[in-house]
């Protein structure tokens, strides 16, 4: 067979060629291509939100405006973008379509209810959850914020029940076993805060949660009688002047009263004001008969925190020791008064577990918790009781008179921390 002409040769060349180039051409212009497409620019759009890069949002949020059949999309992505910045009304408006979508429902419920969250809004946020959860019991994100939410409006039965299907669906998540630990913890249920933290630690927190997740751990088995555990617990704790405090109190109840002292001189000396060393430190020396010193440290304590009703059992028999019979006489009607106040509350959050809507409950249980110093506990009822009641003017005006005093709190030793983890 004779081979091709010359001719022939340079044809077939020639197209092997134009070929060659239409496919480099074509290569180089697919990822352009694919990246125009609305699948491409809402999930960048997705990551940019994720991301905190709200010019790639905002970018993609208008051009699936644009597109035909991904109005949905573009509502989402942009509601993403006004709650991103700030506007809050702004995003309920802009996930207006979102929400009527079933393809970015359960996401746009989700938004709406963390765009009321952030207003102030509770009531409206938990009902946006809801919406979304009725959708997908499954979401859970949305078991989160509910749960975050419902612990604002102060309904803890509910909180924790989400709190278990976050565990449910993210087993490997460890803050909703501080979250529920925290819940617990407060409700003076130990032996379940203890469970709650022990099995959260199981699931590699950061650093700065399991610091926090052993120090609860360690208050609930000090609370419990367990000072040996308690006091290994905080060992894997970074040392602080709450560690140190907590420390010396596990020494004390051992019996170590010297090692107990220089834990509460050293948390003294870096933190003059903390009420617990204070405490620790006055008992020590009441053992020993020192009474004046002892006295001015419990006083001192007393200025920072007027409502422990332990400190003035305390203070109440340092004077009787001294002979001070009226200053024990009073201090004892004072430790009456904040018992019945301790008392209350619990009656009130009691109340609270189950109504979840009484806006007049939840500036009670602010008013009294801001009696017993509970000052940013009562601010959070006071903010509940608002997004009940936006006209409630009492919590307003409690609320406002709180956030003029709170800046003279700061160095008080005293330890609050949203136990949501936001």
């Amino acid at each position: 067979m004779s081979s091709p002409s010359p001719k022939k040769r340079r044809r077939r060349s020639i197209v092997m060629a134009i070929v060659a180039i239409a496919v480099i051409a074509a290569a180089i212009a697919w990822p352009s291509w694919k990246a125009g497409q609305p699948e491409s620019r809402y999930a960048r759009g997705l990551q940019a939100y994720e991301a905190g890069d709200l010019k790639t949002l905002r970018i993609e949020g208008l051009a699936l405006k644009n597109t035909a059949d991904w109005q949905a999309q573009a509502s989402l992505l942009t509601g993403m973008f006004e709650l991103a910045r700030g506007q809050l009304p702004e995003a309920v408006a802009e996930l207006e379509a979102a929400r009527a979508d079933e393809s970015t429902r359960v996401a746009a419920w989700r938004l709406t209810g963390e765009t009321f969250h952030r207003a102030g809004q509770l009531d409206e946020a938990r009902r946006a959850f809801q919406d979304a959860l009725a959708f997908d019991p499954d979401d859970v994100a949305s078991h989160r914020w509910m749960a975050a939410t419902l612990y604002d409006l102060g309904a803890m039965a509910l909180a924790l029940a989400h709190l278990d299907e976050v565990k449910r669906l993210d087993p490997d998540d460890p803050r909703p076993y501080r979250f529920a630990g925290a819940i617990h913890k407060d409700y003076e249920h130990y032996p379940d805060a203890i469970a709650e933290y022990r099995q959260g630690l199981k699931h590699h927190p950061s650093q700065i949660l399991a610091d926090e997740m052993r120090f609860e751990l360690a208050e609930c088995l000090f609370e419990t009688g367990d000072y040996d555990e308690a006091v290994r617990v905080l060992s894997e704790c970074r040392t602080s002047a709450d560690t140190d405090a907590l420390r010396g109190r596990c020494q004390s109840a051992l019996g170590n009263s010297e090692a107990a002292l220089q834990l509460a001189d050293s948390v003294l000396k870096s933190a003059p004001q903390h009420v617990e060393a204070l405490k620790l430190k006055a008992s020590i020396l009441m053992e020993r008969r020192e009474y004046s010193e002892a006295e001015s440290l419990l006083e001192r304590a007393a200025e920072v925190n007027s409502a422990d009703p332990a400190l003035y059992v305390q203070l109440s028999q340092l004077y009787q020791l001294q002979g001070k019979t009226d200053q024990a006489d009073a201090t004892a009607k004072k430790m009456k008064h904040i018992s019945d106040l301790r008392t209350q509350l619990a009656e009130l959050h009691s109340q609270a577990l189950s109504d979840v809507t009484n806006a007049d409950l939840r500036f009670q249980i602010g008013q009294t918790a801001d009696e017993l110093g509970m000052h940013e506990i009562a601010a959070m009822w006071f903010k509940a009781a608002l997004s009940l009641d936006p006209q409630h003017v009492q919590a307003g005006n409690a609320l406002a008179d709180h956030a003029g005093k709170n800046s003279a709190r700061q160095n008080s030793g005293l330890r609050f921390s949203r136990p949501d983890g936001r």
